[in-house]
């Protein structure tokens, strides 16, 4: 096949590829500016030493660590920056590149370090790390420069070429540098010299580098794609046909793919060995797929995991299990979105249907029919809450409402008809139908239990006429032995029905109590009992043992929807708060949640496929959509990451690393922290970076020294501690295992001491008693010579004009003007302006205010802007101002005066002051 011809046809491939398999490769998440991004335009995305995925934007810099983007961007000398590339210091920091100079952070200091590297003609396109000699590269728009990050001395290495992108070879002795008008230009780091491979070999521009095995791979402007053999310098046109600019390449080591980020057409993911390709796009009618067809950055990470950086639209994040867990968003040509799907049923020939809280999806490509029902709709489907099927023949399906009995779906005629004229088959509530050895139809409803035998005679068993449990059922099941299982709101019951009566089966197991909403049987004749809260039971087949399993065991929940299971034997649990893959053998759970592609935690009772599909895959309804995946394509083992401690806070300031403090490296590396005896209010924040939901992440906690007991921490990730005693602590963190027992693979440990404050040392405290008796004798002396404070005062206001009530009017006056002008808020409002607005004088106002409230002119004005910050605090408008941007923006002039008077007025600081009353948000 020539190479053309390949081309047309992967293009075509392309075009036509069908949606499945479209839709299948990811689901991702969302950053935007809502969520604190500084912008939406995402130029490039970077991971660096610790974990941490960095966002160079059009209007600044963010970091995101799984929970939280915190701006960067106050760290640069000047006010806005915007970055184009990142690359990770040889030995610690990270080097950020704008279009004019080049960045540097050593994770401590406040601000970064600036670097002028090219001038208003020159611009830095690119950077890359290079450990062999210490160096940052620096790809420009003429040519390359080097910086030494130990000596900081920069050289100029190439100097020519409009360069796009560079590589470092496997072995990194050699940088490969990809330009628009020198083509390809290999340069040796050991011997300073360069090899060129000119653009006509590549037919344009080269536009983008990324390595393949020990290979290049090039894209140029003229949307074609080369590999470039190293050793035989061979250039070799890959048949891709692209129909939009490429704008990023890089390998996805993982899943052995080459991702292609364009400019309109998506992510093309390219198999060089096999020459397959798949696409990842937007969809608008797919809420989880690719925010934007514009594709400006792609970085996979050591997990698989997609990072996706879009033009307008935000950043984009895969799921931990890529492409394994999905959610059909369509049925047919209709579109179920995030429906709530309460039932579901395939039969023959392509049928599909599925039962909604809002109405009835029925697909049948084959017959060419794609239709949504509702209630309003057509007569014979008196509710829109589908809540089973059953299919009586090929064509024709039994539909179970919540209030409106059963329709039956004529397949051949495409109709929905009345299955029965009694009362309750038009109104009832119908949980499920199941046929027994006899061929005689149970109708479980909240109304009794439904026997319909061959000849078609229904017949209603009750509490009031037969031993049933109940006359509320949600829940039957016909076992391999024949026997009736019934669930109901008071539990499990067990009944023989070999003569059309159900008669109970007394048991010497204690079967379960709880509401029971399914039953599954395994593969080994068990049955498997789902409870609303009390977990699952498994029963034996002869009824003789009952084992129990619940959330202590490993299950993610103890509230069971229902049970299915995979071919070899393991079972998969769908909960309230998620999936459990259950290894029965050996007695092993392993949840999925969020984090792994699950579009919503609860799944609807009863909503299963029990067995698995002609397509090898398991089905269950979701609160927010149809979720479907291959069970051996699920990897068994969580991403476990060792915590990070992101911030520590001492008194409700953030903590930065100093001499004094006992430490001058990063936060997160730190191990040992010493602080003053007044410093003994002590905050951490923390975070395992696998980037999962932060409620997929449940942390143990504890100080060592204060509480030796493991705490655990749901849906947060910071702790406080107050008035900490002098002495020595051990701060330690982890991720909890499934049965919140500490997995001490993540642990951190921080040594804190906080030093004895000087008055608690025995000289001092006899030196303040001596100190405390001396002060209460010159008190009494004072007090015999008849010179009271307030005598003071009395006599300082004697000679005024101004009486004690004229005085009091007058600050009510003062007070009702302030609040009136918010002049509180003027950050150098003074006595003299105030008196010069009221058209009094000074002293007045310093008399009314004196007289009093006993507090000066400059406390009072505090109050009300503390006040204000309070107000603030509480407004959600002002959620995303720190708290030193809301003092500023009340009238306080400095961070130090503003903690000092915030907690003098309020007995807290403004950080703890927060937490207590506002939320637990760190602004």
């Amino acid at each position: 096949m020539n190479i053309g011809y390949s081309r047309i046809l992967f293009a075509l491939l392309i075009l036509f590829l069908p949606y499945g398999l479209r839709a299948q490769i990811n689901s991702f998440k969302k950053i935007r500016v809502e969520d604190g991004l500084s912008s939406n335009y995402i130029k490039s995305v970077h991971i660096d030493e610790f974990g941490y995925v960095w966002l160079a934007t059009l209007e600044g810099l963010d970091r995101f660590d799984g929970v939280t983007i915190r701006s960067f961007s106050e760290k640069f000398p000047t006010n806005k920056v915007s970055i184009n590339c990142f690359a990770n210091d040889p030995d610690k920091g990270i080097w950020f590149g704008s279009d004019d100079q080049l960045f540097y952070w050593d994770f401590i200091n406040p601000f970064f370090e600036s670097y002028q590297i090219v001038t208003n003609e020159n611009k830095i396109k690119c950077l890359i790390s290079s450990p062999a000699d210490t160096s940052i590269y620096i790809g420009t728009s003429k040519g390359v420069s080097k910086i030494n990050v130990q000596t900081k001395a920069i050289q100029q290495v190439v100097n020519e070429g409009v360069i796009t992108s560079t590589y470092l070879s496997a072995d990194k002795t050699k940088l490969y540098i990809a330009s628009l008008d020198k083509g390809l230009i290999e340069y040796d780091i050991a011997r300073n010299t360069t090899g060129y491979y000119a653009t006509n070999n590549f037919g344009g521009g080269l536009v983008a580098i990324t390595g393949y095995l020990e290979n290049l791979v090039l894209a140029t402007d003229t949307k074609q794609l080369f590999l470039f053999d190293t050793d035989s310098k061979k250039i070799t046109e890959l048949p891709v046909i692209v129909n939009d600019y490429i704008l990023t390449l890089t390998f996805d080591l993982v899943n052995n793919n080459l991702c292609i980020g364009t400019d309109g057409g998506g992510l093309i993911l390219y198999n060089i060995d096999s020459k397959t390709s798949k696409l990842i796009s937007h969809d608008s009618s797919n809420p989880s797929s690719l925010s934007s067809n514009s594709i400006y950055s792609v970085l996979v990470d050591a997990d698989g995991r997609f990072w996706i950086g879009s033009y307008a639209a935000g950043l984009n994040y895969s799921n931990r299990i890529n492409g394994s867990i999905k959610v059909s968003s369509k049925v047919g040509e209709l579109f179920i979105g995030q429906q709530s799907i309460r039932s579901f049923y395939f039969g023959k020939h392509n049928l599909k249907m599925i039962g909604t809280r809002d109405g009835l999806f029925v697909s049948n490509p084959d017959k060419g029919i794609s239709k949504f029902y509702r209630k309003d709709d057509v007569d014979a489907l008196r509710s829109d809450i589908i809540l089973s099927f059953y299919p009586l023949t090929e064509n024709n399906i039994l539909v179970g409402t919540y209030g409106g009995g059963i329709s039956l779906y004529d397949v051949a005629s495409d109709e929905l008809i009345n299955y029965r004229t009694e009362k309750d088959f038009l109104s009832g509530a119908i949980y499920g139908i199941v046929k027994d050895a006899n061929n005689v139809r149970w109708i479980l409803s909240l109304n009794g239990l439904y026997k319909i035998d061959g000849s078609g005679e229904a017949q209603v068993f009750t509490e009031s006429n037969s031993d049933i449990i109940s006359n509320q059922l949600y829940a039957g099941y016909i076992d391999s032995k024949n026997r009736l299982w019934l669930g109901s709101m008071i539990g499990t019951a067990i009944y023989d029905i070999s003569t059309g009566i159900p008669k109970r089966i007394v048991t010497a197991i204690g079967l379960p109590l709880d509401k029971t909403v399914a039953f599954f049987e395994d593969s080994k004749s068990n049955i498997w009992v789902s409870t609303e809260k009390g977990g699952l039971d498994q029963v034996s087949s002869d009824l003789n043992k009952i084992q129990a399993y619940k959330q202590t065991d490993g299950l993610v929940n103890n509230s069971i929807s229902s049970v299915a299971e995979s071919p070899e034997g393991v079972l998969w649990v769908a909960t309230l708060k998620g999936l459990s893959r259950f290894d029965v053998e050996h007695k092993v759970f392993q949840s999925y949640s969020l984090s792994d592609g699950l579009p919503g935690l609860a799944f609807n009772p009863n909503a299963v496929m029990n067995s698995i599909s002609e397509d090898g895959q398991l089905w269950f309804g979701n609160e927010k959509g149809l979720v479907h995946f291959q069970p051996d394509s699920l990897i068994k083992d969580p991403i476990r990451k060792k915590v990070l401690i992101t911030d520590i806070f001492v008194n409700g300031n953030r903590f930065i690393a100093s001499d004094e403090k006992g430490a001058k490296e990063p936060v997160e590396e730190l191990s040992y922290l010493n602080l003053k005896g007044a410093e003994n209010n002590l905050g951490f924040r923390f975070v395992a970076l696998n980037y999962y939901a932060q409620s997929d992440n449940v942390y143990l906690y504890r100080l060592k020294g204060e509480d030796d007991n493991w705490k655990v921490l749901k849906g947060d990730n910071q702790v406080f501690y107050q008035s900490l005693k002098a002495g020595k602590y051990v701060f330690e963190v982890c991720l909890a295992k499934g049965n919140e027992s500490p997995d001490l693979n993540t642990i951190r440990q921080l040594k804190v001491t906080i030093s004895p404050v000087f008055y608690r040392n025995p000289f001092w405290q006899a030196v303040i008693v001596l100190a405390v008796l001396l002060i209460i004798l010159w008190m009494g002396y004072n007090i015999k010579k008849g010179k009271p404070k307030e005598k003071e005062e009395t006599k300082k206001y004697e000679s005024s004009r101004l009486t004690s009530e004229k005085s009091q009017a007058m600050l009510e006056k003062i007070s009702q003007f302030i609040i009136q002008k918010e002049l509180y808020l003027n950050v150098d409002l003074k006595i003299a302006d105030l008196a010069k607005e009221l058209g009094c004088s000074s002293n007045e106002i310093s008399q009314s205010i004196n007289q009093n409230l006993h507090i000066t002119f400059n406390e009072f004005i505090n109050g009300f802007r503390v006040k204000k910050v309070i107000e603030l605090m509480g407004n959600p408008e002002y959620s995303k101002f720190t708290l030193v941007a809301l003092a500023q923006n009340c009238g306080f002039n400095s961070k130090t005066s503003f903690y000092r008077i915030f907690k003098k007025e309020t007995g807290y600081t403004p950080a703890e002051y927060h937490k207590r009353f506002i939320s637990k948000e760190d602004l």
